[in-house]
Protein backbone atom coordinates (compact mmCIF):
# COMPACT_ATOMS: atom_id res chain seq x y z
CA UNK A 1 0.00 0.00 0.00
CA UNK A 2 1.55 3.43 -0.91
CA UNK A 3 1.86 5.59 2.15
CA UNK A 4 1.38 9.11 0.56
CA UNK A 5 -2.38 7.95 -0.62
CA UNK A 6 -2.77 7.98 3.40
CA UNK A 7 -1.17 11.56 4.12
CA UNK A 8 -3.19 12.52 0.70
CA UNK A 9 -6.68 11.98 2.08
CA UNK A 10 -5.25 12.90 5.40
CA UNK A 11 -4.17 16.34 4.17
CA UNK A 12 -7.60 16.67 2.56
CA UNK A 13 -9.24 15.76 5.35
CA UNK A 14 -7.71 18.73 7.60
CA UNK A 15 -8.52 20.65 4.69
CA UNK A 16 -12.18 20.15 4.75
CA UNK A 17 -11.87 20.59 8.79
CA UNK A 18 -10.38 23.89 8.58
CA UNK A 19 -12.88 24.87 5.80
CA UNK A 20 -15.37 23.81 7.50
CA UNK A 21 -14.70 25.64 10.96
CA UNK A 22 -14.30 28.62 8.60
CA UNK A 23 -17.85 28.32 7.53
CA UNK A 24 -19.66 27.47 10.10
CA UNK A 25 -17.92 30.74 12.08
CA UNK A 26 -19.11 32.78 9.33
CA UNK A 27 -22.93 31.49 10.03
CA UNK A 28 -22.47 28.89 6.26
CA UNK A 29 -24.07 26.01 7.76
CA UNK A 30 -25.36 24.92 4.99
CA UNK A 31 -22.32 25.40 3.01
CA UNK A 32 -19.99 23.93 4.83
CA UNK A 33 -22.46 20.62 5.20
CA UNK A 34 -22.08 20.43 1.56
CA UNK A 35 -18.43 20.97 1.58
CA UNK A 36 -17.82 18.41 3.78
CA UNK A 37 -20.61 16.04 2.05
CA UNK A 38 -18.04 17.26 -1.10
CA UNK A 39 -14.71 16.49 0.56
CA UNK A 40 -16.65 12.92 1.67
CA UNK A 41 -17.35 11.75 -1.96
CA UNK A 42 -13.42 12.64 -3.04
CA UNK A 43 -12.08 10.55 -0.42
CA UNK A 44 -14.43 7.90 -0.88
CA UNK A 45 -13.60 7.74 -4.74
CA UNK A 46 -9.81 7.86 -3.97
CA UNK A 47 -10.68 4.37 -1.63
CA UNK A 48 -12.69 3.15 -3.95
CA UNK A 49 -9.78 2.81 -6.52
CA UNK A 50 -7.92 0.82 -3.64
CA UNK A 51 -10.18 -1.48 -2.95
CA UNK A 52 -10.39 -1.88 -6.71
CA UNK A 53 -6.70 -2.83 -6.94
CA UNK A 54 -7.18 -5.06 -4.45
CA UNK A 55 -9.87 -7.29 -5.68
CA UNK A 56 -7.96 -6.89 -8.84
CA UNK A 57 -4.87 -8.74 -7.24
CA UNK A 58 -7.30 -11.19 -5.33
CA UNK A 59 -8.18 -12.48 -8.51
CA UNK A 60 -5.08 -12.67 -10.52
CA UNK A 61 -3.69 -14.42 -7.16
CA UNK A 62 -6.50 -16.96 -7.57
CA UNK A 63 -7.07 -16.80 -10.78
CA UNK A 64 -10.52 -16.40 -11.04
Amino acid sequence: MDLSLIFRILGFGVLIAVFNSYLKGIGRDDLAQMFTLAGLAVVLMMVMQLVQELFQAIRYTFQI
